[in-house]
C-alpha cells in the first residue's frame, strides 16, 4: 500500500528547500554580500552602473561650428597724389621760413623789431593753409602734429610781439639809455628805470590794482 505524505507534517530535517533559509550551502538570502543570495535589481539600472554606463551613453558634444568671419578693416583711402604732396611740402617750407624770420626779427632793435608782427602773421596764415592741405590729402604721419606745435609756438611769439607795441616807448627809452651807459652802475640804473616805467604802465592798465 502506498504511503501518503501528510501535508501538515513538518518537513524532514534531512530535506531542506534549495532556496530556503536552511539551504545546505549555508547561504543567507538577506546578506547582500552573499553571492548565493537572490539576485537584486541594480540601483543603477540593468544597463550599467550609472548614467555613464553603456545603457546611458553621454550625449555627444556638438561639433564646433565654423568661426564667424572676422570683420576686415575697411579699404584704405587712395594714397595722396604727387601734386598734393608737393603742395603740402611747399606750404610747410614756407611756414618754416616765415616763423624763423619772425623769431629772428624780434631780436632786432627798435623800430625794426615791430616788423616781426608781419612775419608772424604770415607764418600763422601759411601754417593754417599747410594744415588744411595735410587734412585734405589724407597724409599720415607727424606732419600734422609738427604743424600744430609750430602754430602754437607762433601764437606765443606773436602775443609777445603785440605786447611790445604797448610798451614801445618804454622799450625805446631803455634802448637809448643802455646805448649811452658806460658803466655797470649806469646799466643798472637804466634797468631800474625800465622796471619802474613798466610797473607804472601796468598800474594804469589795471586801474591801480596790484
Amino acid at each position: 500500500m502506498a504511503r501518503v505524505s501528510n501535508p501538515y507534517a513538518p518537513p524532514s530535517p534531512d530535506r531542506a528547500p534549495a532556496d530556503g533559509p536552511g539551504r545546505a550551502d549555508g547561504g543567507d538570502p538577506t546578506d547582500p554580500a552573499d553571492p548565493t543570495g537572490p539576485t537584486r535589481p541594480d540601483p543603477a539600472g540593468p544597463a550599467g552602473p550609472g548614467p555613464s554606463g553603456p545603457g546611458h551613453p553621454l550625449p555627444p558634444h556638438p561639433a564646433p561650428g565654423p568661426h564667424p568671419p572676422r570683420p576686415h578693416p575697411g579699404p584704405a583711402g587712395p594714397p595722396p597724389s604727387p601734386e598734393a604732396l608737393a603742395r603740402v611740402g611747399r606750404l610747410v617750407r614756407h611756414f618754416g621760413v616765415w616763423l624763423l624770420a619772425g623769431v629772428a626779427v624780434t631780436l632786432l632793435p627798435l623800430p625794426w623789431r615791430f616788423a616781426a608782427v608781419a612775419f608772424l602773421v604770415g607764418a600763422v596764415v601759411t601754417g593754417v593753409r599747410a594744415l588744411l592741405a595735410v587734412v585734405r590729402s589724407g597724409l599720415r604721419g607727424g606732419v600734422g602734429a609738427m604743424l600744430v606745435a609750430g602754430l602754437l609756438m607762433t601764437g606765443l611769439v606773436l602775443v609777445g610781439s603785440l605786447g611790445s607795441l604797448a610798451t614801445w616807448r618804454i622799450d625805446a627809452d631803455r634802448q637809448a639809455c643802455l646805448q649811452g651807459a658806460l658803466t655797470r652802475s649806469a646799466e643798472a640804473a637804466c634797468e631800474r628805470a625800465y622796471d619802474d616805467a613798466v610797473g607804472d604802465l601796468t598800474n594804469r592798465l589795471t586801474g591801480g590794482r596790484g
